[in-house]
């Protein structure tokens, strides 16, 4: 887990699960401050939140994206633009040449 750093989770299916269950065997669940899933859904006791802006009001340093393509496109301009740390492991999506265009744009504008 990355020392003394707030994170935060796009998606919660089967890899956000095992990333807050390591968090868990590690003893920095607390670091875990928001899990952006759909609205409806939980997170299992873990803080959820329904729209980019409550994560970001989380006040993450980084946030883990594991819900696909399709959340890279739809959250990671924001986070970036936010200044914060965007770790993307639906990295397929970085293929789209537009796409990654945006996403260093809005890494240069929040630094």
């Amino acid at each position: 887990m990355a020392r003394g750093k707030r994170m935060a989770l796009i998606g919660y299916g089967a890899i956000g699960e095992e990333i807050a269950a390591s968090a868990r065997r590690l003893g920095e669940i607390d670091r875990l401050c928001a899990v952006l899933v759909r609205p409806g859904r939980e997170a299992d006791g873990l803080p959820a939140v329904h729209d980019v802006a409550g994560l970001l009001a989380a006040r993450p340093d980084i946030v883990l994206e594991c819900a696909g393509h399709g959340a890279v496109a739809q959250f990671g301009q924001e986070v970036l633009a936010g200044g914060v740390d965007l770790v993307v492991s639906s990295v397929g999506a970085l293929t789209d040449e537009a796409l990654a265009r945006r996403l260093l744009a809005a890494e240069a504008a929040g630094g």
